[in-house]
């Protein structure tokens, strides 16, 4: 097995984000509207951070008999 990856290995991918509103100017915050939000759902590393957090903490579990993953109630 690899050796375990550091938080700077990581969340490297994060120091090539660009400037973007977290909230839009002249707006309430909105979750669905921040730039910084959807920037981040779409780099590949931030999804596998989730995957490998969500696995590793019991919250999703794979079913070979179905071939599908499941979120449980840990």
């Amino acid at each position: 097995m690899g050796k375990r990856k550091t938080y700077k290995e990581l969340y490297g991918f994060i120091r090539k984000m660009p400037p973007l509103y977290n909230t839009l100017p002249n707006e309430d915050f909105d979750i669905t509207k921040s730039e910084v939000a959807q920037w981040l759902i779409k780099q590949p590393e931030a999804m596998q951070i989730v995957l490998s957090g969500a696995t590793a903490s019991g919250h999703i579990v794979y079913n070979p008999d179905t071939g599908k993953w499941k979120g449980m109630d840990v």
